[in-house]
């Protein structure tokens, strides 16, 4: 592969991560190591389609939530698409581990 090609792919694309802040030289290298192995990982139309799923029933609850305590604080989740999948996919990984 070119190294080029493979650079770009990996770093101007549209997902980034922070990772240089990390005081342990170890847990930076697994950072970086991990984020460039799953950067290339291709996601099936069903991982696609569960994500899509979940963010759709999050709007739904959102909405329903606004219409119910209409005068109330609330969480939104507007701006926090990318987390709401990746804690989703975070905890499923887990209880499968368990």
């Amino acid at each position: 592969m070119d190294v080029h090609k493979y650079l770009n792919d990996t770093y101007c694309g549209s997902t980034a991560v922070e990772f240089k802040h990390i005081a342990d030289e170890n847990e930076r290298l697994w950072c970086h190591e991990t984020f460039e192995r799953i950067s290339h990982e291709e996601v099936t139309n069903q991982e696609k389609i569960k994500a899509l799923q979940l963010l759709v029933r999050t709007e739904l609850m959102e909405s329903f939530m606004q219409k119910k305590f209409a005068t109330h604080k609330r969480y939104s989740s507007e701006g926090s698409e990318a987390i709401t999948v990746a804690l989703n996919t975070l905890i499923a990984e887990a209880s499968d581990a368990a």
